[in-house]
């Protein structure tokens, strides 16, 4: 087998490696609750990494024992994730370049309001039908409960940096100016102000803020925070395949040279001919007939002898100029 192939074949078995942390990237997103309620990115990111694992075996089948039709299909399915994937990276980048959290005085969480996320983003959590399902999947995830079991105080409460979906979907908005029991239940103001997310606060465990707008934004700043994380990943994997698109072409470039380089010997002698007389004798034979080869190579045949000769006599006497 080539050595070529056996580089490139080389180069497929790391792809074969980086397809997995696009799996892993997957598989993490669809643990987060707030992926797993919503499905939108992470089996995208799963087949795509599986996709590649396959083609990526497949070119390293192909290239370590020479078959022709996986070599083929390697490469289109190769040039097919070159598109696809900027498109991928290009989408969640726009998608998620709007970022809403909001400082509230006296308190070290942040909260966060819908109307500061793209418009395809709140679109997926508008709709009573999308978001009842939706809200019914984080109350089953035990998230608000376990703010209620790890802060007794306010004070402690009041400082803690909860997760955005906590921060929205657990607790009143801080302008509603409820009163702290524990993190899960809070007493009413006398006068509730007219934030429709204020008159939507619930103390029962299975209510809470899930209607609230508050909740949907809460979301979709966990989804945002986890997508960028797992572009970062699409990101790094482009530029290695951009690499093995590069190295694998520039193989395939330079593989018909190595015949020439092998067997010529027609134009060793020209090279020697450009070099200062006091060096000829020391240079090696290999190195004329590589430059020789290379210079045959690039010429068209037809006029190899005029320009060569032109050649001579413009060197020639530019190194007689040299010399005086």
């Amino acid at each position: 087998m080539p050595l070529i192939s056996n580089v490139i074949a080389a180069i497929y078995f790391v792809v074969m490696l980086l397809s997995i942390p696009i799996i892993g990237a997957g598989i993490w997103l669809a643990s987060k609750p707030d992926n797993a309620c919503m499905k939108l990115l992470q089996w995208p990111v799963i087949i795509i990494g599986i996709l590649i694992l396959i083609v990526a075996f497949a070119g390293f089948v192909g290239e370590f024992w020479g078959i022709p039709w996986l070599k083929l299909f390697c490469m289109i399915g190769m040039l097919i994730f070159i598109i696809l994937l900027p498109a991928l990276v290009v989408f969640i980048f726009t998608v998620t370049n709007n970022e809403s959290n909001h400082t509230v005085p006296g308190r070290a969480f942040l909260e966060y309001r819908l109307d500061d996320y793209s418009g395809w983003m709140r679109r997926r959590v508008r709709g009573s039908f999308k978001w009842d399902r939706i809200r019914n999947c984080i109350a089953s995830t035990g998230m608000c409960a376990e703010l209620h079991q790890s802060y007794r105080f306010a004070q402690d409460f009041f400082n803690a940096r909860i997760s955005p979906l906590q921060s929205g979907c657990c607790k009143p908005p801080t302008l509603c100016g409820y009163t702290f029991v524990n993190p899960t239940y809070w007493i009413s103001p006398t006068n509730t102000t007219t934030d429709m997310d204020c008159l939507l606060w619930r103390s029962e465990q299975t209510q809470l803020c899930h209607a609230c707008e508050s909740c949907k934004a809460g979301l979709l700043a966990n989804l945002r925070k986890e997508w960028r994380r797992a572009d970062l990943i699409l990101v790094l994997k482009l530029v290695a395949l951009i690499g093995v698109i590069f190295v694998q072409c520039f193989l395939a470039s330079i593989y018909p040279l190595l015949p020439l380089v092998r067997n010529s010997q027609a134009v060793g002698s020209l090279y020697m001919y450009f070099q200062p007389r006091a060096l000829v004798g020391k240079v090696p034979t290999s190195v004329s007939k590589v430059a020789g080869s290379v210079y045959m190579y690039f010429q068209p045949r037809p006029l190899v002898r005029k320009v060569s000769s032109l050649v001579s006599k413009v060197v020639g006497s530019v190194y007689m100029y040299f010399q005086r």
